[in-house]
This record gives structure tokens, C-alpha cells and sequence, in this order.
């Protein structure tokens, strides 16, 4: 009897230590995910940003040119065009990156967890 409990009891110490690598071993790697997804609610904070102010930017010179079309000279005029024309093109690229990335990192999320959390959500 005293040698059935003395091994159940090895037993079980192994298994303990087994069990507490790999709680160590998830310990980390939700460390690990916590700090990717606080990168990525920074990185989605800038972008939500840059989208703003592109959005402003772009409505302000398209708002400038019909207002004052006719008294502007013909190249402040092209300038303002051009402004309006490039500040929408950074808004459609900070929109595609955002969709991207963040799809991009849902899906890595979901693998790196089993499918079972997401990064973003």
C-alpha cells in the first residue's frame, strides 16, 4: 500500500510540474498577445486619425474650391484640385490599411488562440 501511494504521489508531482510549464508557457504567451493587441488599438487609434484629419483636409479643399473656383488664379486653383485629389487618395490607403491590418490580425488572432479569441475583438 505505502509503495501504490508513494507512486500516485510521483505520479501526481510529475504531472504538477507539468501542469505549471504549461501554465508558464500560457502565461507568456498571453503576455505576448496582450502587448499585440495593445500595439494594434495604438496602431488603429493613429489610423482612425490620419483618416480624420485626411477626411477635413480633403472636404476643406473641395469646399475652398467650389466656394471660390472663380476668384482663385488658375494655379492656385490646380493646387487646390491637387490637395483635395491627393488627401482623398491617403484616405482610401488609411482605409485599405486598416481593413488589412486589422483582418490580417483578427485571423492571426484566431490561429495563434485556436480560433477560440481574437485580437480585436
Amino acid at each position: 500500500a505505502l509503495e501504490t501511494s508513494n507512486a500516485k504521489t510521483t505520479a501526481l508531482a510529475k504531472k504538477n510540474r507539468e501542469l505549471e510549464a504549461e501554465n508558464k508557457f500560457l502565461s507568456s504567451k498571453n503576455t505576448m498577445l496582450t502587448s499585440k493587441a495593445l500595439n494594434l488599438a495604438s496602431a488603429e487609434s493613429e489610423i482612425d486619425t490620419l483618416i480624420d484629419n485626411a477626411t477635413s483636409c480633403s472636404a476643406m479643399a473641395r469646399t475652398h474650391l467650389e466656394r471660390n473656383s472663380s476668384l482663385l488664379p488658375g494655379t492656385e486653383r490646380k493646387l487646390m484640385s491637387q490637395l483635395a485629389e491627393t488627401t482623398s487618395r491617403i484616405l482610401d490607403s488609411a482605409e485599405a490599411l486598416r481593413s488589412r491590418l486589422f483582418n490580417k490580425a483578427g485571423q492571426k488572432g484566431q490561429r495563434e488562440n485556436g480560433g477560440m479569441v481574437s485580437i480585436n475583438s
